[in-house]
């Protein structure tokens, strides 16, 4: 799917990385078909998302996409389960809950041996490559990401 035709009317956001309560979205341009995504764009607008020929490298992506009715439990194996909070969207949060969600929704997937006691995780927008936050972008994020992603 290509947004770059939308500007700044629809912006595509994935989840690229967690710490200490927050979800750090990165716009993102072109995605793979079926990417779990947080839209932000005008309500009960329509946009046109062009389909691209070649399919864009994967990213690392903490969202996963619900694509039939699905009930999602608030934990599931070693991992803890967060419901989009809907709303005005800089005022928006996952919650953990469990809950149905309909065709095409998304939720955030944690290791929660990473997020500990957190009920309440808080969005970040445009927090672009520094992974782990600490103000450099370095071979540390590198390793943070992959940290994240085998749940260390």
């Amino acid at each position: 799917m290509d947004f770059s035709p939308c500007g700044n009317d629809l912006k595509a956001y994935i989840a690229s990385s967690y710490k200490d309560g927050t979800l750090y979205l990165k716009r993102v341009q072109q995605v793979p078909a079926n990417s779990a995504l947080i839209l932000v764009g005008t309500a009960n607008q329509s946009y046109t998302i062009p389909a691209m020929a070649d399919t864009p490298e994967f990213f690392p992506n903490l969202l996963v996409g619900v694509h039939a009715e699905s009930v999602i439990p608030q934990t599931k194996g070693s991992y803890t389960n967060f419901i989009f909070n809907e709303g005005n969207v800089s005022s928006s949060s996952f919650q953990t809950a469990e809950a149905t969600l309909s065709a095409d929704k998304c939720y955030l997937r944690l290791p929660t041996s990473y997020i500990g006691s957190v009920q309440t995780v808080s969005l970040s927008f445009d927090q672009q490559f520094d992974v782990n936050h600490d103000g450099s972008i370095n071979i540390s994020d590198v390793v943070t990401l992959v940290n994240f992603i085998l749940g260390n």
